[in-house]
């Protein structure tokens, strides 16, 4: 007879002697990869939502942050986020129109030209750069894309390879409901066929 594993959340025979420590680290380091995924999964999707959200906003207003010191600034509009700073020779007095520090919105008079491209600008009292939201869309949303489909396809393929779903052991031969690598109880399809 094999030892037990002393797992608290899988308690199951082992179908090889082991010890009982390095069963529990290994259930307890595929529950934390597990976790971690998730986690992963889930701010890209916020990120990505909380993106499309500011550029449906930019469309028709402007939302600017200019630092205390009025040298830097942080601007959502026309579809794109822009950061700018004023060169060392600025001056407060020579602006047209003078900057107030913290949060402005600001709505667009007519029908707006949105930007696709990284644009670049400078003039005597100002540079900046403005990167299309388009562009941290596709980062944070396509990983967690492809990871909420590869989930249900790596289980799919599982099952039909008479694996476990959880940990990809092979099941062919088991007694017993439940697989002897990570403790995972299988549910009536995922049983293997004698």
């Amino acid at each position: 007879m094999s030892p037990a594993c002393c797992d608290p959340q899988a308690p199951v025979i082992c179908s090889q002697a082991c010890d009982p420590k390095t069963c529990s680290a290994r259930a307890r380091m595929m529950r934390r990869k597990s976790r971690s995924r998730r986690l992963f999964r889930w701010m890209g999707l916020a990120l990505s939502i909380l993106i499309v959200v500011g550029f449906c906003f930019s469309t028709r207003r402007a939302i600017t942050w200019d630092s205390l010191d009025l040298r830097y600034e942080v601007s959502l509009m026309l579809g794109s986020i822009g950061y700018g700073w004023r060169p060392d020779g600025w001056r407060l007095e020579d602006e047209r129109y003078p900057p107030v520090p913290g949060w402005s919105i600001a709505s667009y008079g007519g029908s707006p030209r949105l930007s696709w491209w990284v644009q670049t600008g400078a003039s005597r009292s100002w540079q900046w750069i403005s990167l299309p939201l388009w562009m941290p869309f596709l980062v944070f949303s396509c990983p967690p894309t492809i990871a909420f489909i590869r989930g249900p396809l790596r289980r799919h393929r599982r099952r039909k390879r008479n694996q476990c779903v959880h940990c990809g052991y092979n099941l062919t031969g088991l007694l017993e409901p439940r697989c002897p690598e990570c403790g995972e109880v299988l549910c009536a399809e995922e049983q293997p066929s004698s």
